[in-house]
């Protein structure tokens, strides 16, 4: 009997569903031993396959609902997630070909979220000419998740047969599916793709136009002063210029793709780049802190903070964080300078507030200066508009840092910002107030210095 590929879990299974078929019934059998024993099985699979997950959602009746959903919580949508992406990542190192149907059958399924820089480099090594057919049927699916693992699969192709595909791609509604394309007929020196980065500097989301800007930059050799992390008015006029060029027979590529600058500052599975921090001495370790399901978990165990080895100074940082209780207290701390680690206060820096209702409020703590558009900070600044924060779920911020000035979103919403801070190059600090928090991504984008 052939070994099953790793990515056959993910899959529809019915010689699995079959086998395990008469435990499910069993979840609902009169007999309290046969229900616990099928239980039992159940969590001691390997691996939790996908129907399992599914029909947990679906399953009438309710004793077997309660059980199921007791076994899917041991299986941690995220860990799955991570063993998915490790998957991928196998595909794409040994350049397996032949796994693209496989790929795609598992997006088609909604249930997981892989990396999707795995996800994106695993469909370009596998895809093959053979795949063609099935290439096309995603660039027209409707959903924009597929349509860019399409799109990452043609830039794997030879460009005989894909670039009009591609090309095809570069008004997509989707923005990044649109930037997937372009970045690889950049990488064909295609010039098509100029314009298409030229337009995606007015996308929605932050991280397409960063890319789209560093393409055009790396490219042309050109700089028109655009600001990626700016507001679109202004961002507009630097825009226009830059499509105006991208438009002009002039236009052409000089340069290359550069390579994403972009740092991430947690790897996913250890605090290598971060350090413990309790009474002015630091350490690598602490009981407080712990990597777990692709997450830094503080379980406020023992004081400590964590903060990173590294100091930097303009960027855009994204990351999640969840709370477990309304009442848990915890912060992330931003401007901690070389000058502000030897304040005789303790360390100085800005504090931003991450306790549900509250999530966005500014603090300044130790020996620092901070300004609002009200004027200087006096120890606390709440946030300026109201969003929804609850314990028990993830929410994501974005951290605008230039030149000592931060702005603070949350959910997509900007909820404060802060001016004339210290703007010397800082570390980015995690509070632990003694109460349970985890954290998780972590991409910081450098930015330029204003000039």
């Amino acid at each position: 009997m052939a070994a099953a590929h790793p990515l056959d879990v993910f899959l529809p299974d019915e010689e699995t569903a079959t086998r395990l078929q008469p435990l499910i019934d069993h979840l609902e059998s009169d007999s309290y031993s046969e229900r616990e024993a099928a239980s039992h099985a159940l969590f001691a699979l390997p691996a939790l396959p996908g129907f399992v997950r599914e029909l947990a959602l679906q399953e009438p009746r309710p004793e077997s609902r309660i059980r199921l959903r007791e076994v899917v919580a041991a299986f941690p949508l995220e860990t799955e997630n991570q063993r998915l992406s490790g998957v991928l990542q196998t595909i794409e190192t040994q350049a397996t070909k032949g796994q693209l149907n496989a790929i795609v059958s598992v997006m088609q399924r909604g249930i997981w979220s892989p990396d999707c820089e795995a996800l994106h480099a695993a469909a370009r090594s596998t895809a093959t000419r053979a795949d063609l057919p099935l290439i096309q049927r995603c660039l027209g699916d409707p959903l924009p998740a597929i349509r860019r693992l399409g799109a990452a699969a043609l830039g794997g192709l030879p460009a005989d047969g894909s670039n009009e595909l591609l090309a095809g791609l570069l008004s997509d509604t989707d923005s990044p599916t649109a930037l997937l394309a372009a970045s690889a007929l950049a990488a064909r020196k295609d010039r098509r793709c100029l314009p298409a980065f030229a337009r995606l500097l007015d996308a929605e989301d932050f991280q397409t136009r960063y890319h789209s800007h560093a393409a055009l930059r790396g490219l042309s050799g050109r700089d028109f002063g655009y600001d990626p992390s700016a507001v679109a008015t202004a961002r507009r006029t630097s825009a226009d210029k830059w499509r105006k060029w991208a438009e002009s027979p002039r236009a052409a590529i000089t340069g290359t793709m550069p390579r994403d600058p972009a740092i991430a500052l947690f790897n996913g599975r250890n605090l290598q780049g971060w350090e413990v921090c309790l009474g002015g001495k630091t350490s690598d370790t602490s009981p407080a802190w712990e990597v777990k399901d692709g997450a830094i978990h503080c379980n406020g165990g023992e004081p400590g903070d964590l903060w990173t080895s590294a100091r930097f100074r303009n960027y855009v940082l994204d990351f999640q964080y969840k709370v477990d209780a309304n009442g848990a207290d915890s912060g992330l701390g931003l401007l901690l300078t070389e000058a502000g680690e030897r304040g005789a206060n303790g360390p100085g820096y800005l504090e931003i507030q991450l306790l549900p209702g509250k999530a966005g409020d500014i603090y300044q703590i130790g020996e620092i200066k901070l300004e609002t558009a009200g004027g200087p900070v006096r120890f606390t600044c709440p946030r300026i508009v109201e969003v929804a924060d609850p314990a028990g779920r993830w929410h994501k911020v974005k951290l605008t840092v230039r030149d000592g000035a931060v702005r603070i979103e949350i959910n997509g919403i900007l909820v404060n910002s802060t001016t004339k801070g210290p703007s010397a190059a800082g570390r980015i600090l995690l509070r632990n107030e003694l109460d349970p928090i985890s954290f998780r991504g972590f991409l910081l984008h450098p930015l330029d210095s204003a000039p």
